[in-house]
């Protein structure tokens, strides 16, 4: 099974259920199928097939959840770029990558001219909200749970940043694990307001509620004003906030008037969590609390342990039993993928 058939059974059986909210518009689960197989058509014409890297450049959008499921139709590996780089910074990566395909959104068609253009990569220029105008192509069997579909670069801060290599498998095993562990249903809307180009972004809560049938509603940057805005409304049950977020949220003058009482979950990590940041989330004053989650380090990996239910059936573990981890490779600086040790 490859991870776009989340989308395209989605869409079989409710396809008006909402997949994709962003900035103001909509898309159903019927819409996006349409448009994950037309763009599939489209790489698939320029070139990407089986085992080929697409690189993506831009902002949070529907159109990098449709690029993402479109490489997985095709069994192309998606690559998403660091939005915030350089060109000169990006480089490296799209060295290291050498993907076969660059898809860029207009605004960043400039710095993908410049990283991509030493090795003539073929650039693929889209706007938002645009059609894609490919031959629809629909999901197959030559793709299968050992087959690589991700690549997530490493921040590099002890060393030349490397990319991580993530299977269908290894997407398929985090979704249903979060999905059984935060309890997540269809009827559930997560919010996301971190970058896509990194893995909290992209796996912790939103690849995990498009494969149930839930609805992502994506914010293109993480704007305080505009996150507690979407909290007010009331329709979002599930947040991802590291910390520095918090902060920013708790800063604002919002802050103190907006109910998060319907916020099922947040979780937050991915460094040191203070506890003033904890404190803010469950502050007493609330007449409900969230669940707070705290993401231990995932950063690249999808092994987590949560507080509450989950940490309770690691306790009834064996003292050495074993966890098992999803498939995981990293790719050098030769551009080949070997096993992590």
């Amino acid at each position: 099974m490859d991870i776009s058939r989340w989308i395209s059974d989605a869409a079989a059986r409710a396809p008006a259920n909402t997949a994709v909210r962003f900035e103001g518009g909509a898309l159903s689960y019927g819409d996006l199928e349409g448009r994950v197989a037309a763009l599939a058509g489209v790489l698939g014409d320029a070139g990407a097939a089986r085992g080929d890297r697409v690189a993506y450049l831009g902002p949070n959008c529907p159109e990098l959840l449709e690029a993402l499921f479109a490489c997985a139709r095709l069994g192309a590996i998606f690559v998403p770029l660091n939005a915030r780089m350089t060109a000169a910074e990006l480089r490296l990566f799209v060295e290291q990558a050498s993907p076969g395909v660059l898809l860029a959104e207009e605004s960043f068609w400039q710095a993908a001219g410049e990283c991509a253009g030493p090795q003539q990569i073929p650039i693929l220029r889209f706007s938002l909200g645009g059609r894609w105008d490919g031959p629809r192509v629909s999901p197959g069997s030559h793709v299968d749970a050992s087959s690589p579909v991700l690549i997530f670069f490493t921040s590099g801060t002890t060393g030349t940043p490397k990319g991580a290599v993530l299977t269908h498998g290894a997407l398929i095993a985090h979704a249903a694990g979060t999905a059984e562990v935060l309890r997540m249903t269809a009827t559930d809307e997560v919010l996301t307001v971190t970058p896509m180009f990194h893995v909290a972004g992209l796996n912790l809560l939103t690849t995990p509620a498009l494969s149930i049938g839930a609805t992502v509603t994506v914010h293109r940057r993480f704007d305080p004003a505009a996150v507690l805005a979407e909290l007010a409304q009331g329709t979002v049950r599930l947040l991802v906030s590291p910390p520095h977020m918090t902060f920013e949220l708790a800063a604002h003058p919002n802050w103190e008037h907006t109910d998060l009482g319907r916020l099922r979950c947040v979780m937050t990590g991915g460094t040191t969590v203070p506890a003033r940041a904890l404190r803010l989330l469950d502050e007493p004053r609330r007449r409900r609390h969230p669940e707070l989650r705290p993401d231990r380090g995932r950063r690249q990996r999808h092994a987590v342990a949560h507080r509450g239910g989950a940490r309770q059936e690691h306790d009834r573990r064996a003292p050495n039993a074993a966890v098992r981890r999803p498939h995981r490779r990293l790719l050098g600086p030769h551009r080949a993928a070997r096993p992590r040790r």
